[in-house]
């Protein structure tokens, strides 16, 4: 009975995971049509080869990688990766559920890599970004989305202040993090910054 009743609350637990993913979705559908969706389609304009994206979620990403690209996808949330699957298919991508602190690849074993709203919410962006760089290739490129602290010091100071409200309600998410200062100090070379939103998010284009 007791085995009966641990299947049962794994159960629960899974059907909660695919409700959140989906409530995901749902959430970031407005963002997603106000100008994330292409933001995403410029980011990947021009990859190729291997790609490796870091913090895939649901996949979002997926439908806008050009036709040829061999796609990695990491998260370390399988419901969301379980989603990403049945939305877009398994064959689009290689999912592996992996933190984006330790990615499971041998070093200089990709052309480039993406992040998209990963550095705003993982515990240990730095090391993020250092595994990021280990695994690419010598040039390689990284392609970035995020939403960062404004350069407006009243505003910068409103979202220090909300932070911590925001987090606990946003699984972990920071409003005020500098995601260009942080690959800039993992030893990325930044080519360009695109502002959008009034600086809210940014395109971050950049390489090893």
């Amino acid at each position: 009975m007791q085995a009966i009743d641990e299947r049962g609350r794994r159960g629960d637990r899974t059907d909660m995971s695919q409700i959140g993913a989906a409530s995901y979705d749902f959430a970031m559908a407005p963002l997603e049509a106000a100008g994330l969706r292409n933001m995403r389609r410029r980011l990947l304009t021009g990859l190729t080869g291997r790609v490796l994206e870091v913090g895939i979620g649901t996949g979002a990403s997926l439908p806008h990688y050009p036709p040829g690209v061999e796609i990695v996808a990491v998260d370390p949330d399988e419901a969301k990766l379980a989603r990403a699957g049945q939305r877009h298919g398994d064959a689009r991508a290689h999912l592996v559920t992996a933190k984006g602190e330790d990615l499971p690849f041998e070093d200089e074993s990709f052309d480039a890599a993406v992040v998209a709203l990963v550095l705003c919410t993982a515990n240990q962006p730095e090391e993020v970004v250092r595994q990021i760089r280990r695994v690419l290739k010598p040039g390689g490129l990284l392609r970035a989305m995020e939403h960062v602290r404004l350069h407006n010091r009243p505003l910068a100071a409103i979202q220090h202040w909300l932070t911590p409200a925001w987090k606990a309600m946003a699984g972990g998410c920071h409003l005020d993090r500098d995601s260009v200062g942080v690959l800039e100090s993992g030893g990325f070379i930044i080519d360009e910054v695109r502002d959008h939103m009034g600086g809210l998010f940014v395109e971050i284009y950049a390489r090893r």
